[in-house]
């Protein structure tokens, strides 16, 4: 019985799928003049019918029905997004028909368990059949205030994490920035602070000039030491390695060394 029951719906909505097609073959010349009144009415009842059957259907009939593909994959589909949130099907409304644009809209309210649904079915003009034909199908749930309300505060909060959370990420990227190479953003840091006094005040400008050249000077003499310590250090070892063959029981010591002011030092030594 369960099969005879299937094989009798499947061919059900095969008949009304005919019937859908075939009522649209009376506008064979909507494209060029308004549909008339008795076409309007051949479009609601016709799909007034057919939604009445396809929202009824199991999921079986279903995959049938979305086997002839196009039209009918885009309409089973939708019913199946939209299915557990709406609840069960109750009645559909009367089918308004809107011929105003390039297609025709049959337009439904459509009653279900836990909300109503606006539905469209859009058709569209087919030259080689001389009629209109179903092309899509949209269901627009119709939430209450409070739903509608709840959902747009869900978004608001997730943007505003969203655009919190990118924020922070960049401000970790931007800290990182002080360890690439440090040396260089001191040295600009210092230029950058003494182009800012230099602006400000050019008096504090020219006691940081001199500071400069005197710590400039500073570190020069200390390098002069250090040379020449190392100077005395290899002529000491110099004076030990002559004084080798020769070695003095009081030992010898480096009491000084002069700067010569010719350039042939090493042909006077």
């Amino acid at each position: 019985m369960n099969s005879r029951k299937r094989t009798g719906t499947v061919l059900a909505a095969l008949i009304l799928s005919v019937l859908l097609l075939a009522g649209t073959a009376l506008s064979a010349f909507a494209a060029v003049r308004p549909m008339t009144d008795d076409e309007k009415t051949a479009y609601q009842a016709n799909v007034e019918s057919f939604l009445s059957e396809i929202f009824n259907y199991d999921d079986a009939t279903l995959d049938t029905v979305r086997e002839q593909g196009g039209f009918y994959e885009v309409l089973v589909d939708a019913i199946r997004d939209n299915r557990d949130e709406i609840g069960a099907f109750k009645e559909v409304g009367p089918v308004a028909i809107d011929d105003s644009g390039d297609q025709v809209a049959a337009i439904s309210n459509v009653v279900f368990e836990k909300y109503n649904v606006e539905t469209i079915v859009y058709f569209d003009y087919d030259d080689s059949t001389r009629s209109y034909v179903p092309m899509n199908f949209v269901m627009n749930v119709d939430y209450p205030l409070s739903t509608r309300m709840a959902q747009a505060g869900q978004n608001t909060i997730t943007g505003l994490l969203v655009v919190f959370v990118v924020l922070f990420f960049l401000a970790f990227v931007i800290s990182l920035f002080k360890y690439v190479n440090p040396e260089t953003r001191k040295k600009k840091a210092a230029v950058s602070d003494d182009d800012e006094i230099s602006v400000l005040n050019p008096a504090a400008a020219e006691r940081l000039a001199r500071k400069k050249i005197a710590n400039n000077a500073a570190a020069a003499a200390a390098a002069a030491a250090d040379e020449e310590d190392e100077i005395a250090a290899v002529i000491a070892a110099a004076i030990a390695a002559a004084e080798a063959d020769m070695p003095s029981a009081e030992g010898y010591y480096v009491r000084s060394i002069k700067r010569r002011a010719s350039g042939r030092n090493w042909k006077r030594a």
